[in-house]
């Protein structure tokens, strides 16, 4: 019986779909940091995520606010691409990420009423 593998290993396997993934998420992600480089300060933190496919730059924000915003940004981040020669973008299309939710709570249940005994230990 052979040993089982470490997840780790497998993960890091160049040739894995799970290598692939992650190659993937790091090149958004490091997608994601470019494009704030081309942003003011007071925006960055509101520019969440990014995703390309066929030749759509979607720039995810973290609120509708700051989506209409970054929207007057779109510009100088097409220019800002086209400075460092990627020039795949066809278009930048903006979303919001929904608000993560809190988790629902238990519906409160009505007091019990007292018993006889409990109201007599009240009145007196």
């Amino acid at each position: 019986m052979s040993q089982p593998k470490v997840i780790k290993d497998i993960i890091t396997q160049s040739n894995t779909s799970f290598s692939q993934m992650i190659a993937k998420a790091q090149r958004y992600i490091q997608l994601t940091e470019f494009i704030k480089t081309a942003l003011p300060d007071f925006i960055k933190p509101h520019c969440v995520s990014t995703f390309v496919q066929d030749g759509i730059l979607t720039i995810y924000t973290d609120s509708n606010v700051w989506h209409n915003r970054l929207r007057y940004y779109s510009p100088i981040i097409e220019k800002h691409l086209k400075k460092h020669n990627i020039e795949q973008i066809n278009r930048i299309d903006f979303r919001t990420l929904p608000a993560k939710q809190p988790p629902p709570t238990k519906p409160k249940t009505p007091p019990q009423p007292f018993t006889e005994e409990q109201a007599q230990f009240i009145r007196d």
